[in-house]
């Protein structure tokens, strides 16, 4: 049986079909190799929630919801000491770390520590009625929404509080400041001041206090006031915002009460000459971070999730970073000395888990692994 011949046009296509599908230069890409998922560690010598770390030059320092770690060991046994005689609404509050001073209170009394030794025997023991008969009762700052109260690295404190006026509750919050020092090994107080304005002509609280480098920042409604530590202060914005140290700085991430968006600001370290380096359309995860920096890059935290912010050119971007392993709400990440990141985070539950975890900086800033 004689074959009819192949069309021309169709031979023309087999030859060239085989000739492409053999070339190497059209092979399919190489399938994408999975990329290697480091958790975080948990340190075994911390079996508590940490509220706050601070590294002072190489020696780390770190609360918990009633003891103070003078130092913090990772790596070894540790030593707490127990301040819970002193603190009401144990595990309630984000108590500062200062070098010079450890300040707790309970519901009328302010306590003055050096941070070596919490003994009552060392303390001095502040009356809020003998300082101020107007007193009512210090403003409640969660450690969800910061520290306690200011506390700079000289030992001045910022602690505000509720009082009267006339019989009448006054509308903004009047601040206690307490500048100390160590004198010999022991706590002394220099000097006592009570800042009694009337800030805002309405009732308003205090929602956080920020304490960087030689002034605290505090935020009432939508209004952002800097203190000095002689108590002079000015009003620097009309957004809700957090402001943290960045470069020789400081970066605020704030909403613009006007636009909505939400804006970042850089300033000189006494929170001056403010200039915008980016913005973005309002967004809530953005809205509830709280900030900070590490190796020079801006980094955000909330509940258990990180986020690396990319800022410039006008705009701000986002990534999320790698989880895994932690337990617990991130209350502090800090930078170490040995290329590591250190986190530190609050029990959400009684079953625990929480504490210190680490990782090295490489593998801090890989990006999330979401599966497909």
């Amino acid at each position: 049986m004689r074959i009819s011949p192949l069309p021309l046009k169709l031979l023309f296509f087999i030859l060239i079909s085989g000739f492409f599908g053999c070339s190497k230069e059209d092979d399919s890409d190489p399938i994408p190799q999975p990329v290697e998922i480091v958790s975080w560690s948990k340190s075994e010598f911390v079996n508590q929630g940490l509220a706050n770390t601070k590294l002072f030059g190489n020696v780390l320092k770190a609360v918990s919801g009633n003891a103070l770690f003078n130092p913090l060991n990772i790596t070894s046994a540790n030593s707490p000491l127990s301040f819970q005689q002193f603190q009401s609404r144990i595990g309630r509050y984000k108590l500062p770390l200062s070098e010079k001073a450890f300040i707790t209170r309970t519901e009328r009394e302010v306590f003055v520590f050096n941070p070596a030794n919490l003994s009552l025997d060392n303390a001095i023991r502040l009356n809020m009625i003998e300082l101020d008969p107007e007193f009512l009762f210090f403003e409640d700052i969660p450690l969800w929404e910061g520290e306690a109260f200011g506390l700079l690295p000289t030992g001045t404190a910022f602690i505000p509080y509720r009082s009267l006026s006339n019989g009448v509750a006054v509308n903004t919050p009047s601040f206690l400041l307490i500048k100390t020092d160590l004198e010999n090994d022991k706590i002394v107080i220099k000097s006592i001041q009570l800042i009694k304005e009337n800030f805002i002509d309405y009732y308003v609280n205090c929602e956080n206090i920020e304490s960087h480098f030689d002034n605290f920042y505090v935020q009432l409604d939508f209004f952002k006031y800097k203190f000095d530590n002689n108590g002079n202060f000015s009003k620097i914005s009309e957004n809700k915002g957090k402001i943290f140290k960045y470069q020789a700085g400081l970066m605020s991430i704030e909403i613009d009460s006007r636009t909505g968006n939400i804006v970042a600001k850089t300033s000189d370290r006494n929170g001056s000459n403010w200039s915008i380096a980016g913005s973005v359309e309002y967004n809530q995860l953005l809205s509830l971070l709280d900030f900070t920096e590490i190796d020079g890059k801006v980094i955000g935290f909330f509940g258990n999730e990180i986020y690396q912010l990319t800022i410039g050119g006008g705009t701000i971007r986002r990534i999320e970073l790698e989880n895994k392993g932690l337990s617990g709400r991130i209350n502090v990440i800090t930078e170490l000395p040995n290329n590591e990141i250190l986190i530190s985070t609050s029990c959400n539950s009684p079953a625990g888990g929480c504490g210190a975890y680490t990782k090295s900086k490489v593998d801090f800033f890989k990006e999330k692994q979401v599966p497909k």
